[in-house]
């Protein structure tokens, strides 16, 4: 059975709809995913009711964006495939729904470059309730290979568990690299090492590390983990070096819990790399994990929208 049964698909109505559906479609077919809800959410228009006629209605985008299905699903009826228009604000429509049909996955494009879709991305996996995917526009819906940044915490764990999970789907396993990302601190001379000297013990502490986090990880024998070790004061800026460099094709980055039950569950350095990424990323939670935040947030907009 796949980690992700249910999938929640945001669909932005743009060429964006491509890359996002191509991904949803792959992980339905490959991956077991049982039903998949598609949701688009029409921020309301203030405009003098002469002109009100020149923007499509709900009735008018759901059949352009049926259209759309069709190219990466089976026309006609779609068994497991829902479609939904409705208005409000983006990130606070998916994440209800999230909460409501009990998704185990949201899936929600990214314009490149593009801030106000980026902030909705964030938005989205910041609040969600449940694992979040952000593929960037133009991303291929191919896994080949999976770079998991990792600081040996049990959200490194459940992060490398799914990227074997993923693998395991695959006749042609993805590489898996497992990255840390560590400093040198300033005062690194009062230890009495040089700078090489201080970053190969940092890199021996990775490793070992590294070699104890692999006895919690459900890694069979032909899914090898391989370790990278970076040196850098800014964790994102290096993630997304080395997704570049290696050329993968996902990201996995475990979530960030906080003590506050109403605080937002992401780290910093999750959120910069999603906003920051060319390569589509998993935002790994435990399903649920966000809801009092999340309770909190709906009513205060639910009488807005």
């Amino acid at each position: 059975m796949s980690r992700f049964e249910t999938l929640l698909v945001g669909l932005s109505h743009s060429d964006q709809d491509d890359s996002t559906l191509a991904y949803a479609a792959m992980l339905q077919r490959r991956d077991g995913s049982g039903s998949l809800h598609c949701i688009h959410v029409m921020r309301p228009f203030h405009l003098p009711k002469e002109l009100e006629h020149i923007v499509p209605g709900p009735e008018e985008t759901q059949q352009a964006l049926k259209q759309v299905l069709d190219k990466y699903f089976e026309a006609g009826p779609r068994p497991g495939v829902q479609l939904l228009v409705k208005h409000g604000a983006p990130a606070v429509e998916l994440s209800r729904a999230a909460r409501d049909l009990e998704v185990d996955l949201v899936i929600v494009g990214a314009k490149k470059h593009g801030r106000h879709v980026a902030t909705n991305a964030e938005q989205v996996a910041r609040n969600a309730p449940c694992s979040v995917l952000v593929v960037p526009e133009g991303s291929k819906p191919t896994i080949t290979k999976i770079l998991v940044p990792v600081d040996y915490s049990n959200h490194s764990v459940d992060a490398l568990n799914l990227a074997v999970e993923l693998s395991r789907t695959r006749q042609s396993k993805p590489q898996i690299l497992a990255l840390h990302v560590t400093e040198v601190p300033l005062g690194y001379h009062k230890a009495g090492k040089t700078y090489e000297e201080f970053a190969d013990a940092l890199r021996g502490h990775a490793q070992a590390s590294h070699e104890e986090l692999l006895a919690s990880v459900k890694a069979p024998p032909d899914v090898p983990i391989q370790h990278l070790c970076e040196l850098d004061d800014a964790p994102h800026r290096a993630i997304c070096r080395v997704a570049d460099r290696e050329n993968a094709d996902l990201m996995i980055i475990g979530s960030r819990g906080r003590t506050n039950a109403a605080a937002t569950i992401l780290g910093s350095v999750a959120e910069r790399v999603i906003f920051e990424s060319a390569t589509p990323v998993i935002a790994v939670k435990q399903k649920g994990e966000t809801l009092t935040f999340l309770q909190a947030l709906l009513s205060r907009v639910g009488a807005k929208y």
